[in-house]
């Protein structure tokens, strides 16, 4: 139940509408790799993935042109390809098969009924879903758009685990069908972007898009670029050359994570005493040289230990299976045992065998029930799953210290640049879709900056929490950044000036900077808090239904997010965004901008960084040297203090309270009374305004005798 409910969560997120489904032929033109569908019922634009252009490879003179070259029909996937395999047993094995096809025949059955049992046992491996986002399906209907902004967010990663995927062998197509690729860029352990290539969905090679899927391509497979997978990169990759989006031998030191593991948990799980014992030859020293030796062990003549390569497996080993589970030469562990050994949860591998090239992304609308919409959906969580598994075992591997060297020729594990230094000032930016694309993790230098991009988002809705920026501060994920960072931006506000009047905003923002401070009180300087003036927008709305009366509620808010920040203490940060930044629908910024706009707002951070080191360095300094520059500082003052005076005569009567009372009665803010010295008063001022001020409100009969009783009898 437990493994159903989670699945059904991991469901409704990754798409969250289903579609009707369409009436359609399908077909598919192998020699070009696209597959295209003639739907009656196309619902593009309930997709979520963004509209493509015209301009695409799915125009309608491209559709008709493919459709009546390609003979391939579409294959729906399978829902349950392991239950059959259950109901293999020795008794209804098919009498003609060969010997070896037999014990394969079997085999299969064997793996079905373990990963059933497994499933029983043990909980389903998961994901955290605050670890990622909806994964981005690659095909002929994905965006121009969306793609120029993927490959801007995947600018600064280097590190990517990959998988891929391919069709069952039937009788009609013997040969595996390269299906998927899928690729896991890890922005660091806790964030990472899923990509999702479907491979014979592919635009056509002349097209505009064909280009910048082949860019995004050779951005990922670049000798700059660590890849790692569960078994050979290079292996896994070879079958997809043929589509001519990378250049393979791009792909330098890959890491195979499974031998890494396999080696790694041999050195830290020898083989017990007693195991090793059996192969420690017995010298018997009363026994004569003439003495031949008749008894032979019958298990040495099939033993493989090797005594040079003593954590080896080998196939006589006797150490617990829970210790060392494989017992055959050169053995190497399964994703799925590694995942059971090491977080005792289950990866489920019952999907294995199927037709991934049906078309996961439901957009491309080649189901035709809802039973093929489960199925697809099963497909992509089990496609990402295994990307996750092998990910969380690499840094399971890194965290464990398991590897030093590599003495297989690849990257040792350690030598990854994905360790970032530690003890940088972090900053949070929250942003709407406004920052969808900005890379999730950067790191410079000086400081870290966490993004966390939420289409849609508001300061506050009362009826989508996900939506709300006030509750999103309070989630745990989000408290704890807030907790250890030195500044938050928020660029958070079309959404609300687009339903809501400015002054109901305002308050808003009002009470969530209390909520920030109550909370997370060390962010109470002017600089820790941020929020970004709304830039232009021209997309009216139900509420503001022309760009007049949206343009005037946009400028009322951010007049009245200045005088609120004057009161609250915080900084509005305004955008250097005009219209001719916006995008076609006049409310997000063009593409083609985002590193403008990034740039624009790491150099903002960048010059708080300068004021945080400032005041680093002031409290870094030594007792001796502070002394010394108040000491400095004290003397400037008295210097200043002598020239700025205001000298008048004054009777014996005037007494020290009466004096401070009667100047503090008339506003006059003086630094130092000193001694009275014939008869003459002097007040020394710290500001050159308060000497003139005194000067002017005090005159030169102030303190005479007449005016100490007119001043005490009035103050009585």
């Amino acid at each position: 139940m437990f493994h159903q409910q989670h699945m059904s969560q991991h469901y409704n997120r990754i798409f969250p509408s289903p579609f009707p489904p369409p009436t359609f032929s399908s077909t598919h033109n192998p020699s070009s790799s696209t597959f295209i569908t003639n739907s009656t019922n196309t619902h593009s634009h309930t997709s979520y993935l963004l509209p493509p252009s015209y301009s695409e490879s799915n125009s309608h003179d491209m559709d008709l042109r493919i459709r009546r070259s390609s003979p391939y029909s579409l294959q729906q996937p399978i829902f349950h390809p392991h239950q059959h395999f259950l109901k293999r047993t020795v008794d209804n094995c098919p009498q003609h098969l060969t010997p070896r096809q037999r014990t394969k025949w079997l085999k299969t059955a064997k793996k079905a009924e373990d990963n059933r049992q497994l499933l029983s046992t043990l909980p389903p491996f998961y994901w955290p879903e605050s670890n990622y986002d909806s994964p981005t399906f690659i095909h002929h209907q994905t965006a121009e758009s969306h793609l120029r902004g993927i490959i801007h967010k995947l600018s600064n990663v280097r590190l990517y685990t990959i998988d891929t995927e391919a069709d069952k062998p039937t009788q009609q197509h013997p040969h595996s069908l390269p299906a998927l690729i899928q690729v896991q860029a890890i922005h660091d352990e806790h964030y990472s972007t899923i990509l999702i290539f479907e491979m014979q969905h592919l635009p056509h090679s002349s097209t505009c898009l064909f280009h910048l899927i082949k860019q995004l391509c050779q951005m990922i497979f670049s000798s700059n670029n660590t890849l790692m997978a569960w078994g050979d990169v290079v292996k896994e990759l070879r079958p997809f050359e043929q589509f001519n989006l990378f250049d393979l031998s791009q792909v330098t030191d890959p890491i195979n994570l499974q031998d890494f593991f396999t080696r790694e948990w041999n050195k830290t799980h020898p083989h017990t005493t007693e195991c090793i014992d059996r192969h420690t030859p017995m010298v018997d020293a009363s026994a004569s040289d003439d003495i031949l030796i008749c008894l032979i062990n019958t298990d040495d003549l099939e033993d493989d230990y090797d005594r040079n390569k003593p954590i080896d497996d080998y196939n006589t080993c006797i150490c617990p299976v829970e210790l060392r589970p494989y017992k055959a030469k050169n053995s190497i562990w399964s994703l799925q045992k590694a995942v059971e050994f090491v977080f005792h949860l289950a990866l489920d591998k019952s999907l294995t065998l199927n037709f991934w090239s049906c078309g996961l992304d439901l957009s491309l609308h080649t189901w035709r029930t809802t039973q093929h919409q489960h199925t697809r959906q099963s497909l992509l969580l089990y496609a990402m799953n295994d990307l996750f598994a092998s990910t969380n075992l690499y840094f399971h591997l890194i965290k464990s210290n398991l590897t030093t060297q590599s003495t297989t020729g690849s990257s040792s594990l350690n030598t990854i640049q994905h360790n970032l230094p530690h003890g940088l000032p972090l900053f949070f930016l929250l942003t709407d879709s406004h920052g969808k694309y900005f890379p999730p993790i950067t790191v410079t230098p000086h400081y870290k900056l966490i993004v966390k991009s939420i289409s849609g988002l508001q300061w506050v809705n009362t009826s989508n929490g996900r939506l709300c920026t006030t509750s999103l501060i309070m989630s745990s994920t989000i408290s704890s950044i807030l907790s250890s960072c030195s500044g938050v931006l928020f660029i958070v506000g079309t959404n609300s000036i687009r339903n809501l009047v400015a002054p109901h905003i305002i308050e808003q923002i009002d009470d969530l900077i209390d909520l920030i401070r109550n909370h997370h009180s060390h962010l109470s300087n002017k600089t820790d808090i941020t929020i970004a003036s709304v830039f232009p927008c021209f997309k009216p709305s139900s509420i503001f239904t022309s760009n007049s009366s949206l343009s005037s509620n946009l400028t009322h808010y951010n007049n009245l997010l200045k005088e609120l920040a004057c009161n609250k203490n915080f900084t509005v940060l305004d955008l250097p965004v005009t219209r001719d930044h916006l995008n076609y629908d006049q409310m997000h910024v063009h593409v083609q901008h985002l590193p403008f706009l990034f740039n624009f707002i790491h150099l903002y951070f960048d010059d708080l960084i300068q004021q945080l080191n400032q005041i680093q360095h002031i409290h870094r300094r030594s007792r001796t040297a502070k002394t010394r520059r108040n000491h400095k500082r004290h003397a400037k003052l008295k210097q200043r203090q002598a020239l700025q005076t205001v000298t008048r005569p004054i009777a014996r009567v005037w007494k020290l309270p009466d004096l401070k009372a009667y100047l503090r009665y008339h506003q006059i803010k003086y630094s130092r009374l000193p001694e009275i010295r014939r008869h003459q008063l002097t007040i020394q001022f710290n500001n050159i305004k308060h000497q003139q001020f005194a000067e002017q409100k005090l005159p030169v009969t102030a303190f005479t005798e007449q005016n100490y009783f007119d001043w005490i009898s009035y103050e009585h």
